[in-house]
């Protein structure tokens, strides 16, 4: 858990609801669509289940793609 990054631990029967995220990504290359997307949205699905904003989330991707 790290302060300021808008983070709930997640707890109990939640725990694996994180790894959905795993599922969009073998799904979206199953249906073979854009990586980029499936990636994208992976990663959106992955934070939202884990208990970060939506502001928290776009931040995460701003500051990965910063050049």
């Amino acid at each position: 858990y790290r302060a300021g990054w808008g983070v709930m631990p997640v707890r109990g029967d939640f725990a694996m609801l994180v790894l959905a995220g795993i599922l969009v990504i073998v799904a979206g290359f199953m249906l073979r669509f854009n990586p980029l997307l499936v990636v994208a949205v992976s990663a959106l699905v992955t934070g939202l289940a884990a208990g970060l904003d939506l502001h928290a989330i776009v931040s995460a991707f701003g500051k990965a793609f910063k050049l």
